[in-house]
């Protein structure tokens, strides 16, 4: 990977406007979901491309927000941990024996 790993590749242009929304609200400050939107990431190279990501910001005078917003993630592990459970009661329905043969002698 290169310096450019935060030039994004559909849309050159979202770099430049997400720096430039970052001065004009005067927050200087960029999160990790609005990077996300005009990046891509190679996740195999993720330490290289945040770093790289970090310089490039850092250069504009933009700092990266790394905080992770508690209430949302908490809404999504409760909705992973709802889908979890309706899946394994659908799976429970489908072969409430799991495979046991009540018929067979032992």
């Amino acid at each position: 990977m290169n310096d450019m790993a935060a030039a994004p590749t559909t849309d050159p242009s979202a770099w430049d406007d997400l720096i430039r929304r970052a001065k004009d609200d005067g927050s200087f400050t960029v999160t990790q979901a609005q990077v996300l939107e005009v990046v891509d990431i190679d996740v195999e190279r993720l330490d290289q491309e945040i770093e790289a990501i970090r310089r490039l910001l850092d250069e504009q005078g933009i700092a990266l927000d790394e905080t992770v917003d508690a209430e949302a993630l908490a809404a999504e592990l409760e909705a992973q941990a709802a889908h979890d459970a309706a899946m394994h009661v659908n799976e429970v329905l489908a072969d409430p024996l799991g495979g046991i043969d009540l018929a067979a002698d032992d």
